[in-house]
């Protein structure tokens, strides 16, 4: 299968705002084959294990999820120097923590409670980097429309002129796997149920929905996903995580969750 390898690599010269940021990323990421056979063996080979004398420990951490796809980073967690430090890697931590040497992405489908490892390429790359770099929103202002935001924007000033000035209430929901935060105004004007059981019998002038992928950083939430996350408010009575699916989420992501309470509505 193909994976993603990520050498050691300074990209803090490179402009954000640069349209050609992430092409530029791309270049300096290589395209590796590991054999699920040899996995272990062939994973070490490209983190280059045979450098460190003492006993190391490799960690695997998920850096993003889709509907039938979990996708991880593993490196050698070590204590490295400037030289060796692995710029690129830290796009997909949440913590800033600091990686050296090389690290390795992995895909993996989750279908029908099935795990398989799948090819990784530079195209589901861009499809990430892009998704660091921009977070989906909802907005109903008479009727639902997503847009595009930065990760890490200042939505203050973006829900100022979506509200016209007026201060909007806001409700912060655990709703399955996914944190859900609604900012929303009412009117007599306004409608009952739009999020379904989210806001009871209010009447929603205007909302806006978002979720955030760490403290500082905005996430996605698609206006599919939300009209699934309507339909379960409106037939069950919590939004607590089903235990088995809570223990093992290596197995289960936010989406693979929603997907089966939904189908069994």
């Amino acid at each position: 299968m193909l994976c993603l390898l990520i050498k050691p690599s300074k990209i803090n010269h490179f402009n954000w705002n640069n349209p050609n940021y992430i092409n530029c990323i791309l270049e300096l990421i290589e395209e590796t084959t590991i054999e699920e056979s040899l996995f272990l063996q062939d994973l070490y080979i490209n983190l280059e294990t045979e450098k460190y004398n003492n006993e190391i420990n490799i960690e695997n951490i998920n850096i993003d999820d889709e509907l039938q796809y979990k996708y991880s980073m593993l490196y050698v967690d070590i204590e490295g120097t400037i030289e060796n430090q692995n710029e690129i890697a830290l796009l997909f931590t949440t913590n800033n923590k600091l990686i050296y040497g090389n690290v390795v992405l992995i895909k993996e489908s989750y279908i029908e409670d099935v795990i398989k490892f799948e090819s990784m390429t530079k195209i589901d790359l861009n499809r990430l980097l892009n998704r660091r770099i921009n977070g989906t929103i909802l907005l109903w202002d008479e009727k639902w429309s997503e847009d595009i935001i930065s990760t890490s924007c200042n939505l203050t000033e973006y829900y100022k002129i979506f509200f016209d000035d007026e201060e909007p209430k806001i409700k912060h929901i655990d709703f399955l796997m996914y944190n859900i935060h609604i900012l929303y105004i009412t009117s007599k004007y306004g409608r009952k149920y739009i999020c379904g059981n989210l806001l009871n019998d209010l009447e929603i002038d205007k909302c806006l929905i978002y979720t955030m992928k760490s403290d500082v950083l905005y996430g996605h939430i698609t206006l599919d996903e939300f009209k699934k996350i309507i339909k379960i408010s409106e037939n069950v009575n919590n939004y607590i995580t089903p235990i088995e699916y809570e223990i093992d989420k290596d197995r289960y992501t936010k989406y693979t969750v929603l997907d089966i309470i939904y189908k069994k509505i």
